[in-house]
This record gives C-alpha cells, structure tokens and sequence, in this order.
C-alpha cells in the first residue's frame, strides 16, 4: 500500500508564520535596544569608570541576550510549524 500524502495544515502554517514574525521582530528589538544603550553608556559617560562601564555591559548583555534567546525559540517553534513543501 501506498501512502496518501497529507494536506498540509493551513491553520498551523499561518500560526508558524506569525510565531517567525514575532520571533524576529522580538530578536531584531532586544538586539536594537542593547545597542542603544550601551552606545549611549559610552556616548554620555556621565564619568563611569570602565569596570563600571564593563559591570553595565555585561548586565546588558545578560537582559538583552535571554530575551533575544527566547525570541529565538519563539522562532524556532513558528519554524517547526511551517515546514518546507
């Protein structure tokens, strides 16, 4: 016997579009706004010390980087729901 191909799902191929969307969108702005603060931490000085500066950077990275991680599985999730044809 031979097996019929399955329809693909719309319904879960629309939603898996959305989800890349957010996902990127989600990536592209935690992205953009660690920049944006870490070029206005050395732009505005404000008279921080570079161990200082570093400490603020790092804590940046951490925020910025976990949510850009989970942008990325929300990515990765509208990806699994949007197969290739």
């Amino acid at each position: 016997m031979t097996e019929q191909p399955q329809a693909p799902n719309e319904v879960g191929r629309f939603i898996g579009l959305i989800l890349i969307v957010i996902g990127a969108l989600w990536i592209a702005a935690s992205g953009l706004c660690t920049a944006v603060f870490a070029v206005s931490l050395f732009v505005d000085g404000g008279g921080t010390d570079l161990a200082e500066a570093s400490s603020i950077l790092l804590l940046m990275l951490v925020y910025g980087g976990g949510s850009a991680l989970i942008g990325l599985g929300v990515f990765a999730i509208g990806r699994w729901l949007r197969p290739k044809r």
